[in-house]
């Protein structure tokens, strides 16, 4: 099951008409940069 976070995560990703740096998202979410590229790989 997918928790909000990357539900969240993901919807920046799909929804973003530019590129997102991964700092820029770890400080939206309040995690870290290791959080984020975890999240992503998980569903790729």
């Amino acid at each position: 099951m997918l928790n909000q976070r990357i539900i969240a995560l993901l919807n920046q990703l799909i929804h973003s008409d530019d590129y997102l740096a991964v700092n820029e998202l770890a400080d939206r979410f309040n995690v870290s940069r290791s959080t984020i590229y975890n999240d992503i790989a998980r569903y790729e």
